[in-house]
Parts: C-alpha cells; sequence; structure tokens
C-alpha cells in the first residue's frame, strides 16, 4: 500500500469497500468507534455518501451513520 493510496473516508464514493487505514483522533473518540466496530483493519462499505443527507456506512451486518468530520478522520484504503 502506498501513501497516495490513503484518503479519508469522506472522499470515498457511494458503493466502495474500503479498510481502515488509521483513524487520527483521541481516546474518547477512538473508544466510541472501537465500541461500534471500527478499527484498523477493518473492511467497510459506502452506502451513502451524498452533499446532502447522512454518511453511512456498512460495516459487517450493520450500518452506521457518522459525521463528515468524524469521516474526515478516518484514513482509508
Amino acid at each position: 500500500m502506498e501513501i497516495k493510496d490513503v484518503r479519508p473516508l469522506a472522499l470515498v464514493k457511494d458503493g466502495e469497500t474500503v479498510k481502515i487505514v488509521n483513524i487520527a483522533a483521541g481516546c474518547g473518540l477512538n473508544s466510541r468507534l472501537r465500541a461500534m466496530g471500527l478499527w484498523p483493519g477493518v473492511e467497510i462499505v459506502v452506502v451513502n455518501n451524498r452533499n446532502s443527507g447522512a454518511f453511512v456506512v456498512k460495516v459487517k451486518e450493520s450500518k452506521i451513520v457518522l459525521g463528515r468530520g468524524i469521516a474526515n478522520k478516518i484514513m482509508v484504503s
């Protein structure tokens, strides 16, 4: 994996499957995301990333709604 392949989750298009590489956040947010099943190495599918509406990802069999600010802190490849 090259550095140029890593991008914020917020830039991933609908339907793409990506793997979490890093989460650039503090301990509190990292803990909350881990409780939802989001940590480095996990594959996720972007369900909805449109300008309007919720940012939705699918982790295993669960759908999770994230704020755009949080999606910008999750680095994926």
